[in-house]
């Protein structure tokens, strides 16, 4: 599945803004709570997926992946300069949530989730969390699978 959510993310961003991402590797893994939470310690959009009755998941983008799509989308280019401190807006957010609902529309049309019991077509990208706590508090699981997605 990694390698259809690497292929749909860089279709959607192709597609709605331009951003020719190429998509390096990317890797699932099973973690719980803490280790989430070591995971996410940087700055980052944390957007939740909602699901028909509940939330389904999350998407974290870093900031300098974030700053880049949007810099791309609004200037149509990049600024050579170093992101990795960047701090998250509301109003980044909102310039990337149709990216995001995209590329979640793009993994469920080329990804069979339904041997798993599995569906994203109900998912939208609906809410933004301002940090981990406020993260935490929507969803209700403890383990989690995480898919990291490494772009050039």
């Amino acid at each position: 599945m990694s390698r259809h959510l690497i292929t749909s993310f860089q279709k959607a961003a192709h597609e709605h803004c331009g951003l020719p991402l190429i998509g390096a590797r990317g890797k699932a893994v099973e973690i719980d709570l803490p280790d989430l939470s070591n995971m996410l310690a940087e700055q980052r959009l944390l957007g939740v997926l909602e699901g028909r009755q509940m939330p389904a998941g999350f998407v974290a983008l870093n900031g300098a992946l974030l700053s880049s799509i949007v810099e791309y989308q609004t200037m149509g280019r990049l600024i050579d300069r170093d992101q990795k401190n960047h701090r998250v807006t509301m109003t980044e957010a909102a310039l990337v949530a149709p990216l995001i609902d995209s590329k979640i529309q793009k993994t469920a049309a080329s990804y069979d989730l339904s041997a798993n019991g599995l569906s994203l077509g109900a998912y939208h990208f609906a809410k933004t969390a301002l940090d981990q706590q406020e993260l935490f508090t929507m969803l209700d699981s403890q383990r989690f699978v995480f898919f990291k997605m490494y772009f050039n």
